[in-house]
């Protein structure tokens, strides 16, 4: 349960981080990038910890990091991939 709750406190600060600090275009590419990352590192939890017994009554690691990853996905599909291409064209270096 401290893992879901560090989880959900660390994507709202995340989101506010980023959508204070970035153009508005790139807050949810960001933002699904970060919750697919944070799926992966509580997936590497899960599968450490995978020798524990399995309580179906509770939430698991698996649980958390499905959820992520499905807001992860969510995210990404929000955001407007026309919007995030000149930004990312200005920075190119020539």
């Amino acid at each position: 349960m401290l893992v879901l709750i560090l989880c959900t406190t660390g994507a709202a600060a995340t989101f506010a981080a980023l959508a204070w600090k970035v153009p508005f275009a790139l807050v949810l590419p960001l933002f699904s990038v970060v919750l697919i990352a944070g799926a992966v590192a509580v997936a590497a939890l899960a599968w450490a910890s995978s020798s524990e017994p399995r309580r179906p009554a509770r939430v698991t690691y698996w649980d958390i990091a499905g959820a992520l990853t499905l807001i992860g996905i969510v995210a990404a599909l929000l955001s407007d991939p026309e919007q995030v291409v000149p930004l990312m064209e200005a920075r190119r270096p020539d």
